[in-house]
C-alpha cells in the first residue's frame, strides 16, 4: 500500500505541474525541458554517490521516509510561485526541481533495494514484480485522480498530492516498524 500511495501522490503532482508552469507561470517549453534535466541529473548524481556508500537497507529506508516527508512540502511549493514576478520564478523552479531530483534518488531506486533486502531469496523476483505492479497501480490512480479533480484547479491538485504523500509517509513508517521488529 505504501508504494501505491507514493506513486499516486507523485502522479497527481506531476500531472498538474507542467501545465501549471506553462499556463499559470508562463514557463517556456524549453525551460520545462531544462528543469527536467536538472531533476534527472541531480537524482542520478546523488544516487551514484549514495550507492558507493554501501548503506544498509534500514538506513536507506529511513532516508527514503525523510525524502517522502520532504515531498510533502515540495508538492506545495508551486502554489505561492504564482504571486511572484516571472523573472523571480525561474531560480525558484530550478531549486524545486533539484529538490525533487534529490528526493527521487531516495524514492524510486531505494524501494527496490528495500524490497530485495527484506524478501526471502526464493521470492525476490515475485516481490519485485509486486513492487512494479504497485508502482503502476499508483501511477494509474494518480493520473485518474488528477483528471477527476483537475476542474478544481491546480492548487487543489498540489494540496491533494501533498496530503496523499502524508499518507504514504505514514504507511512507510508503519512498514518500517513492522520489518524492524
Amino acid at each position: 500500500m505504501s508504494v501505491v500511495a507514493t506513486y499516486t501522490s507523485i502522479l497527481v503532482f506531476f500531472s498538474a505541474l507542467p501545465p501549471y508552469l506553462r499556463k499559470v507561470l508562463g514557463v517556456s517549453e524549453e525551460m520545462l525541458f531544462l528543469l527536467s534535466v536538472a531533476n534527472s541529473s541531480t537524482s542520478t548524481t546523488i544516487y551514484a554517490i549514495v550507492r558507493r556508500l554501501g548503506l544498509g537497507y534500514q538506513t536507506l529506508w529511513r532516508i527514503h521516509i525523510a525524502a517522502l516527508t520532504a515531498r510533502v512540502v515540495l508538492f506545495l511549493l508551486p502554489i505561492p510561485l504564482k504571486s511572484l514576478p516571472t523573472n523571480n520564478v525561474v531560480p525558484l523552479l530550478v531549486g524545486l526541481y533539484i529538490g525533487i531530483g534529490a528526493t527521487w534518488a531516495f524514492i524510486g531506486s531505494v524501494q527496490q533495494v528495500i524490497m530485495v533486502s527484506i524478501s526471502e531469496p526464493e521470492r525476490r523476483d515475485e516481490r519485485l514484480g509486486q513492487l512494479n505492479a504497485a508502482m503502476s497501480i499508483g501511477s494509474i490512480f494518480g493520473c485518474s485522480i488528477a483528471s477527476v479533480l483537475g476542474y478544481l484547479g491546480y492548487e487543489t491538485l498540489f494540496v491533494t498530492a501533498s496530503v496523499l504523500m502524508v499518507g504514504a509517509v505514514a504507511l512507510n513508517i508503519a512498514a518500517y516498524r513492522s520489518v524492524a521488529r
